[in-house]
């Protein structure tokens, strides 16, 4: 798994069982090993340029100044309280991704009678402007991944500590 989720580090932090580790120097940035985030899917949810976690229909928030182990990572959000069918029950997300268009992501899922569509937004408000992230190429073609569900990534660096991203060369066909 790949993400920003440390802003003391720049760039992104590559994490797995063996621990996390910055991305650019390879140095663990937590000693004990059994401190990391378990490695499912990033999304970025809060409004902060840090990635939040995904996982068995948990949104979670990595909190690198107090590390916890893979069960104690902070929850901002259980989708089982609202209707939602979860990996525990054998079933991802349906899609993760910024719909609503304004570059966070929100996150689909079904209910247990597969007769509702749950889709899940943040309420969180943000100064961070940023467009809408499905023009990006990169973005755009990670959006229709299938079987193998992975973390959607931009083509340029969206973390904490970036520059402004280039404006998406978009053009209507005739």
């Amino acid at each position: 798994m790949a993400a920003d989720i440390d802003s003391r580090y720049p760039g992104m932090e590559v994490w797995s069982f063996s621990g996390l580790y910055n991305a650019r120097t390879n140095a663990l940035t937590e000693p004990d090993t059994a401190k990391r985030p378990w490695p499912q899917l990033g999304l970025w949810w809060d409004g902060d340029l840090t990635a939040e976690l995904l996982n068995d229909g948990k949104i979670e928030k990595w909190g690198p100044l107090h590390p916890t182990s893979t069960g104690s990572v902070p929850r901002l959000v259980s989708t089982w309280n609202y209707g939602a069918v979860d990996a525990s029950q054998g079933i991802n997300p349906l899609f993760v991704g910024d719909i609503v268009g304004d570059w966070r992501e929100e996150a689909m899922y079904t209910d247990s009678a597969y007769d509702e569509l749950i889709i899940f937004t943040t309420n969180q408000p943000t100064t961070t402007r940023l467009y809408t992230l499905a023009p990006n190429p990169a973005y755009r073609n990670a959006m229709t991944f299938k079987g193998y569900m992975q973390s959607h990534q931009v083509d340029y660096f969206l973390g904490s500590g970036m520059s402004t991203p280039p404006r998406p060369h978009i053009t209507y066909a005739p």
